[in-house]
Protein backbone atom coordinates (compact mmCIF):
# COMPACT_ATOMS: atom_id res chain seq x y z
CA UNK A 1 0.00 0.00 0.00
CA UNK A 2 0.96 3.73 -0.55
CA UNK A 3 0.93 6.33 2.13
CA UNK A 4 0.29 8.95 -0.33
CA UNK A 5 -2.64 9.58 -1.91
CA UNK A 6 -2.69 10.77 -5.38
CA UNK A 7 -5.24 13.11 -6.20
CA UNK A 8 -6.28 13.19 -10.10
CA UNK A 9 -7.71 16.50 -11.41
CA UNK A 10 -10.85 16.98 -11.79
CA UNK A 11 -11.93 17.04 -15.24
CA UNK A 12 -15.26 18.87 -16.90
CA UNK A 13 -15.35 18.70 -20.25
CA UNK A 14 -17.11 22.01 -21.76
CA UNK A 15 -17.30 23.96 -18.46
CA UNK A 16 -14.36 25.74 -19.27
CA UNK A 17 -15.33 26.62 -22.80
CA UNK A 18 -18.99 27.72 -21.22
CA UNK A 19 -17.73 29.09 -18.55
CA UNK A 20 -15.64 31.97 -20.59
CA UNK A 21 -18.81 32.23 -22.53
CA UNK A 22 -20.42 33.43 -20.05
CA UNK A 23 -17.96 35.76 -18.70
CA UNK A 24 -17.32 37.24 -22.08
CA UNK A 25 -20.81 38.24 -22.59
CA UNK A 26 -21.90 39.04 -19.19
CA UNK A 27 -21.17 42.85 -19.76
CA UNK A 28 -23.02 43.09 -22.69
CA UNK A 29 -25.95 44.03 -20.42
CA UNK A 30 -24.48 46.86 -19.32
CA UNK A 31 -23.83 48.34 -22.50
CA UNK A 32 -27.31 48.16 -24.04
CA UNK A 33 -29.12 49.49 -21.28
CA UNK A 34 -30.21 53.46 -21.87
CA UNK A 35 -28.55 56.01 -19.05
CA UNK A 36 -30.65 59.44 -18.82
CA UNK A 37 -27.03 60.82 -18.42
CA UNK A 38 -27.11 60.06 -22.15
CA UNK A 39 -28.16 63.32 -22.54
CA UNK A 40 -25.65 65.37 -22.03
CA UNK A 41 -23.02 63.25 -23.34
CA UNK A 42 -21.01 64.17 -25.48
CA UNK A 43 -21.04 62.31 -29.43
CA UNK A 44 -18.55 63.30 -31.61
CA UNK A 45 -19.66 64.65 -34.83
CA UNK A 46 -23.03 63.38 -34.31
CA UNK A 47 -26.70 64.48 -32.91
CA UNK A 48 -29.20 61.77 -32.48
CA UNK A 49 -32.82 63.21 -31.92
CA UNK A 50 -35.24 61.05 -30.31
CA UNK A 51 -38.87 61.91 -31.04
CA UNK A 52 -42.07 61.23 -29.36
CA UNK A 53 -45.40 61.91 -31.02
CA UNK A 54 -48.23 62.91 -28.09
CA UNK A 55 -51.50 63.69 -28.46
CA UNK A 56 -53.34 66.03 -27.20
CA UNK A 57 -53.83 64.14 -23.60
CA UNK A 58 -49.90 64.13 -23.30
CA UNK A 59 -49.80 59.96 -24.32
CA UNK A 60 -47.92 58.76 -27.09
CA UNK A 61 -50.17 58.18 -30.15
CA UNK A 62 -50.75 54.36 -31.15
CA UNK A 63 -51.56 55.77 -34.77
CA UNK A 64 -48.70 55.36 -37.16
CA UNK A 65 -46.92 58.33 -38.30
CA UNK A 66 -44.54 59.93 -40.33
CA UNK A 67 -41.57 62.17 -39.32
CA UNK A 68 -39.99 64.05 -41.31
CA UNK A 69 -36.49 65.51 -40.59
CA UNK A 70 -35.09 69.25 -42.53
CA UNK A 71 -31.62 70.23 -41.65
CA UNK A 72 -31.38 73.87 -42.78
CA UNK A 73 -34.44 73.54 -44.64
CA UNK A 74 -33.11 70.69 -46.61
CA UNK A 75 -34.39 67.45 -46.25
CA UNK A 76 -32.03 65.11 -44.72
CA UNK A 77 -34.10 61.80 -43.85
CA UNK A 78 -37.57 60.68 -42.52
CA UNK A 79 -38.99 57.39 -40.63
CA UNK A 80 -41.86 56.00 -39.52
CA UNK A 81 -42.84 55.71 -35.98
CA UNK A 82 -43.20 52.61 -33.43
CA UNK A 83 -45.29 52.76 -30.54
CA UNK A 84 -45.29 56.65 -31.13
CA UNK A 85 -41.55 57.16 -31.12
CA UNK A 86 -39.05 57.68 -33.95
CA UNK A 87 -34.63 57.90 -34.12
CA UNK A 88 -32.36 59.59 -36.09
CA UNK A 89 -28.85 59.98 -36.70
CA UNK A 90 -27.52 62.88 -37.95
CA UNK A 91 -23.33 64.14 -38.67
CA UNK A 92 -24.66 67.81 -39.28
CA UNK A 93 -24.78 70.16 -36.23
CA UNK A 94 -27.26 73.01 -36.63
CA UNK A 95 -31.25 74.23 -36.93
CA UNK A 96 -33.53 71.33 -37.69
CA UNK A 97 -37.37 70.89 -38.57
CA UNK A 98 -39.48 68.01 -37.95
CA UNK A 99 -42.35 67.60 -39.83
CA UNK A 100 -44.96 64.70 -38.29
CA UNK A 101 -47.78 63.55 -40.37
CA UNK A 102 -50.41 60.63 -39.07
CA UNK A 103 -53.93 59.86 -40.40
CA UNK A 104 -56.93 61.24 -38.35
CA UNK A 105 -54.22 64.58 -36.67
CA UNK A 106 -53.25 67.58 -38.27
CA UNK A 107 -50.01 67.75 -39.26
CA UNK A 108 -47.33 69.46 -36.66
CA UNK A 109 -43.67 71.15 -37.14
CA UNK A 110 -41.23 71.44 -34.54
CA UNK A 111 -38.12 73.11 -35.08
CA UNK A 112 -34.78 72.10 -33.13
CA UNK A 113 -31.38 73.55 -32.55
CA UNK A 114 -28.67 72.00 -31.98
CA UNK A 115 -25.14 73.66 -32.22
CA UNK A 116 -23.27 70.84 -30.53
CA UNK A 117 -23.44 66.61 -31.10
CA UNK A 118 -26.11 65.77 -28.30
CA UNK A 119 -28.91 63.23 -27.75
CA UNK A 120 -31.98 65.55 -27.81
CA UNK A 121 -35.41 63.88 -26.89
CA UNK A 122 -37.79 65.97 -28.58
CA UNK A 123 -42.19 65.73 -28.00
CA UNK A 124 -44.14 66.77 -30.89
CA UNK A 125 -47.96 67.43 -30.25
CA UNK A 126 -50.62 66.44 -32.76
CA UNK A 127 -54.04 67.65 -32.51
CA UNK A 128 -57.17 65.37 -33.61
CA UNK A 129 -59.06 66.54 -37.60
CA UNK A 130 -62.22 66.59 -37.43
CA UNK A 131 -64.18 64.88 -39.75
CA UNK A 132 -66.93 66.81 -41.68
CA UNK A 133 -69.89 64.95 -40.03
CA UNK A 134 -68.29 65.35 -36.74
CA UNK A 135 -69.46 68.26 -35.14
CA UNK A 136 -66.98 71.03 -32.93
CA UNK A 137 -68.55 73.39 -30.12
CA UNK A 138 -71.89 73.96 -29.04
CA UNK A 139 -74.12 71.46 -29.93
CA UNK A 140 -77.43 72.42 -31.90
CA UNK A 141 -80.73 71.66 -31.23
CA UNK A 142 -81.65 67.97 -30.92
CA UNK A 143 -82.63 66.15 -33.99
CA UNK A 144 -85.60 63.76 -33.39
CA UNK A 145 -86.99 61.54 -35.62
CA UNK A 146 -90.44 62.82 -36.98
CA UNK A 147 -92.93 61.22 -34.92
CA UNK A 148 -91.04 61.59 -32.06
CA UNK A 149 -90.76 65.48 -33.42
CA UNK A 150 -94.35 65.63 -34.02
CA UNK A 151 -95.62 63.83 -30.20
CA UNK A 152 -93.04 66.23 -28.73
CA UNK A 153 -94.81 69.28 -30.82
CA UNK A 154 -98.09 68.25 -29.53
CA UNK A 155 -96.76 67.97 -26.17
CA UNK A 156 -96.11 71.83 -26.20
Amino acid sequence: MHDSEEFAPLRMPGHKSMLLAVLALSPLAAFCQDSSSEGTMLRGDRVEISVTVRDSSGEPISAPATVKLYHEGVPADQGATSHGRAFFISRSLGNFTLIVEATGYKPAQKEVSLPVALKAEVDVYLQREHSANESVGVPGKPLLAPKAKEAFDKGL
